[in-house]
């Protein structure tokens, strides 16, 4: 009973015996514990790789909630000091909206990878034109870049119809703003362009500004690691690209990231094109 339970902790090196001599009598039982030890063994390891990863998102979690649980509790302390003014209380109180709107897309950015995680995650799929969903997008994030006098460029392809869910499509490509915005400079450039190769379609979303640093650019769509990296710059919770990685795949696709040679941020996608109905 004690072997069985080590075979369950994530820390443990612990393995069923292969039963090798008892394969080399040849006999069919032996063959057949051999079999069963190595299934068994198949399955722990499963176990034990959803169990760290459980564990990592829990930890993950408690991580990123901390820190604008702390920003709120201290803005509320500041709102209720008698001393203060009425326009530094109607300051204060915005300031802590702000802080629940950002609280509340970290949460929904954890449920989210929690249910890819378990496997729950369902897409509404629908048939979209790619110029079309650019361009609502396009119009809708005039007003998020303008407070840093970002120009925003929609560059219209050809005609191309995907099969995806049109609010997940939006969660990608707001994340993708998000994260754009952060990174280029006042008065720098977005630009949205993309093209149709063979079966695909391909996407990419630019942002001038100094690129991605060689040590983030290899992990920056894992929400175990650049989570830490882009938290410890003040970039943010570091789980949108992971989101987006996740919700591309889901949809049959594949993203990247690169620098580009022009001073800049590429983050290429490329989804299966579904023929017009």
């Amino acid at each position: 009973a004690v072997r069985i339970e080590r075979l369950f902790d994530t820390g443990s090196e612990e393995r069923l015996p292969s039963a090798e001599g008892f394969e080399r009598l040849g006999t069919d039982p032996a063959r057949r514990r051999h079999d069963l030890a190595r299934d068994i063994n198949e399955v722990v390891e499963k176990i034990r790789a959803r169990a760290q990863r459980t564990l990592s998102l829990s930890s993950m979690a408690s991580h990123q909630l901390r820190t604008p649980l702390t920003i709120l509790r201290s803005q509320l302390e500041n709102a209720l000091r008698p001393d203060l003014s009425s326009q530094s209380l109607r300051r204060a109180l915005s300031e802590t909206y702000d802080e629940v709107l950002n609280l509340t897309r970290v949460v929904d950015e954890l449920l989210n990878l929690s249910r890819m995680q378990a496997g729950t995650f369902k897409l509404d799929l629908t048939d979209i034109n790619f110029y079309d969903l650019l361009r609502e997008f396009h119009r809708e994030s005039q007003i998020l870049t303008r407070e840093k006098k970002i120009s925003m460029v929609l560059r219209k392809g050809p005609a191309v119809c995907i099969r995806a869910d049109p609010g997940q499509m939006r969660h990608i490509l707001f994340n993708l703003l998000d994260n754009a915005i952060k990174f280029t400079p006042p008065k720098g450039r977005i630009r949205l362009s993309y093209t149709a190769e063979e079966h695909e379609v391909v996407f990419k979303f630019f942002n001038s500004g100094k690129g991605i640093s060689s040590e983030i650019l290899p992990n920056i769509f894992d929400p175990f690691r650049s989570a830490q990296s882009e938290s410890s710059t003040g970039g943010g919770t570091g789980l949108g690209l992971a989101l987006v990685k996740w919700i591309v795949e889901s949809h049959r696709g594949s993203v990247e990231a690169r620098n580009d040679s022009r001073e800049g941020t590429a983050f290429v996608i490329r989804l299966p094109i579904h023929p017009a109905s």
